[in-house]
This record gives C-alpha cells, structure tokens and sequence, in this order.
C-alpha cells in the first residue's frame, strides 16, 4: 500500500481538462520559401531539382531563420538575374493591395507613394507596412518586373528568390 501512495505521489496531480480554446497555448510558425521567375509570372515553390548556378544567391534554409528576423520581415530575399544568378544592384518593390471591382473581379491597385528602392540584390519587406493582403512588384532597370503572389501581413514568414529576366533589345524590332 505505502508503494501505491509513492507512485502516486511521484506522477503529480491528473492533468486538468482544457475548458477554453485559448488555454492550449500552442503557436505554429510556418515559414515559406517561394522562387519566383519572371518568365511566366507565376512563383513556383523551391524543390531540390534546382540546378541554376548558385554562386552566392542561396538563402539559409527555414530552420536557421530566427524568431526576430521572423517577427521582423514578412519578406526575406533575393533578387537576381535569372541568366547569370548575379545579384541585382538596384531595384524597387512596389506593394499593391488588393481589391474586387464592381463585376466581382479581383484587381491589384499599385501603391506607388509605398514603393521603396532596395540595393545588393536583397529584398525585405517589414510586417508592419502595407494592407492585410499584398502583392509585390519588382522592377528593374533593363529587366522584366516580377509580380510575387498574394502575401498576407500577418502570415508567415516569406523566403523568395526572385529571378529576373532582362529585357531584349532585339526582341521588338522597329517598324520601318
């Protein structure tokens, strides 16, 4: 008998029921990591198929990203040129909110007195600029500009590789 009351002693007091949805406590932090390429204008996720040149233009993986870095920036990446994988120096990012028009149809309205020039070919976005639900536009002198997908202000942290195209010359002959 003495045995029983110890083990029972030992294991603590029965756990208590949770009456309220709140009282679990549990928060989930899910990071992104989305490539975009200005090709088709539709970010694909990163898969390990990869094979462009990766010559100082990988990002840590998920895990290593801080809970700071990830409080801090809602946007965390790179912008490169997608034929030689080389940082672009300069570039602006552009946030577009979202809205539906009278037919119901979902449009982008550019904020341009929101845009921001960002350098060495790293792209952040903080959390707490913006509207709740965004797009991104990325421009460049001489490149294509890349549309990201819809990014929420209080989602997860997102990690991108933006992969820009240059802009032929040659492409759009002159008429004559």
């Amino acid at each position: 008998m003495r045995q029983n009351e110890l083990l029972s002693e030992s294991a603590g007091p029965a756990p208590r029921p949770l009456r309220h949805r709140w009282q679990l406590g549990v928060a989930i932090l899910v990071c992104f990591f989305v490539a975009v390429d200005s090709g088709g204008n539709e970010p694909q996720e990163k898969t390990g198929g990869d094979t462009t040149p990766s010559v100082d233009t990988e990002l840590a993986p998920v895990e290593s990203v801080d809970a700071a870095t990830r409080s801090m920036w809602l946007i965390d990446g790179i912008v490169i040129d997608a034929d030689t994988s080389k940082k672009i120096d300069r570039f602006t990012v552009t946030p577009g909110s979202l809205s539906t028009d009278d037919a119901g149809k979902s449009m982008v309205r550019w904020r341009d007195n929101l845009k921001r020039e960002m350098t060495e070919g790293r792209l952040r976005w903080p959390r707490t600029s913006g509207f709740s639900v965004m797009r991104f536009r990325v421009s460049a002198d001489s490149y294509i500009p890349v549309t990201t997908q819809r990014i929420w202000r209080g989602g997860p942290h997102t990690r991108v590789i933006i992969r820009m195209k240059q802009i032929k010359e040659d492409s759009n002959p002159p008429l004559t």
